[in-house]
C-alpha cells in the first residue's frame, strides 16, 4: 500500500467503532456469559471518560477473551515468544476487533525485537483491512512511518509522518510531537552524515541477524563504507585545517 493511501480512506468515527465493538461482544455467543457482563461493563465505564476512551476496545478484548489477557501479560513481562505464539492464533479469529488488536500487539512485539519488515506488513494490512475495527489508526500510521524510516524507506516515511499530521490532529501529543521530530529530522537537507551512517549500519545488523545478505543489505554495507570513507576524510581534513 502507498503510504499516501494509509490516511486517504474515510474512517468511522470513535463511537461508531466502540458502538460496533459492543454490538459483536453482545451477539458473540463464543463469549463467556460472565467474561462478556465484566467486558460491557468496563466499556460502559471507560467511554464516559476522556482519558480512558482510547483504551475501551483494548480493556474489552481483554476481559472477553482470556488467551488475549494473557498475551499482553507476556507481552508486558518481554516474553516475546509466548506473546506471539497466542498473537499468532488470535489473528485468525472470527472476531475483527480481536484480530485488529492482535495484529498491532504483533507488531509492538516485533517492534521490540528490530523485526521492522514484518511490522510493516502488518501495519499495512491493519490500514488496509481493519481501520474501522480500532481505536488505533493515528499508532498505526505513526508506526508505520517509524518502521519505513528504519527500514531506509525515507520518502515513504515523510508521506507517511505528512499523512499523520493532516489526518489526525487530535492525536495524542507524544504522538504528534513524536512524529514532528521524526518528520524534522527526515527533512534536513544537510542529512548528517554520522546520523545517515548510524542508520544505515543499524538496517545491515538487523538483516544479517535474520541471515539476509540479499542485494539490498549488501548495497547499504557498500554505501556504509562509502560514507565511512566520507567521514574519516572530513574528520582529516578538518584536523589539518
Amino acid at each position: 500500500m502507498a503510504s499516501a493511501d494509509m490516511v486517504a480512506a474515510e474512517d468511522r468515527s470513535p463511537t461508531q467503532i466502540v458502538d460496533a465493538f459492543v454490538a459483536s461482544l453482545q451477539q458473540n455467543d463464543a463469549i463467556a456469559e460472565d467474561d462478556r457482563q465484566q467486558a460491557l461493563a468496563a466499556i460502559r465505564r471507560l467511554r464516559q471518560d476522556e482519558r480512558t476512551r482510547d483504551s475501551v476496545i483494548t480493556e474489552g478484548l481483554r476481559l472477553a477473551y482470556p488467551p488475549f489477557k494473557d498475551a499482553l501479560k507476556a507481552l508486558g513481562d518481554e516474553r516475546y515468544p509466548d506473546a506471539l505464539r497466542v498473537l499468532d492464533e488470535l489473528a485468525n479469529a472470527e472476531d475483527r476487533f480481536l484480530v485488529a488488536a492482535a495484529m498491532l500487539y504483533r507488531v509492538r512485539a516485533y517492534s521490540m525485537q528490530q523485526r521492522h519488515d514484518e511490522a510493516l506488513g502488518l501495519l499495512q494490512d491493519l490500514a488496509a483491512n481493519y481501520r474501522n475495527d480500532t481505536l488505533q489508526m493515528p499508532e498505526i500510521v505513526y508506526l508505520t512511518a517509524v518502521a519505513e524510516a528504519r527500514l531506509l524507506q525515507r520518502e515513504e516515511a515523510i508521506g507517511t509522518l505528512k499523512g499523520f499530521l493532516q489526518q489526525y490532529p487530535e492525536a495524542s501529543r507524544r504522538l504528534r510531537d513524536a512524529a514532528i521530530a521524526q518528520l524534522e529530522k527526515l527533512q534536513e537537507i544537510d542529512f548528517s552524515l554520522l546520523d545517515d551512517v548510524h542508520d544505515k549500519m543499524s538496517f545491515s545488523l538487523r538483516q544479517l541477524t535474520k541471515q539476509d545478505s540479499g542485494p539490498q543489505t549488501q548495497r547499504v554495507q557498500e554505501n556504509v563504507v562509502a560514507l565511512l570513507t566520507e567521514l574519516i576524510s572530513e574528520i582529516e581534513r578538518k584536523g589539518g585545517a
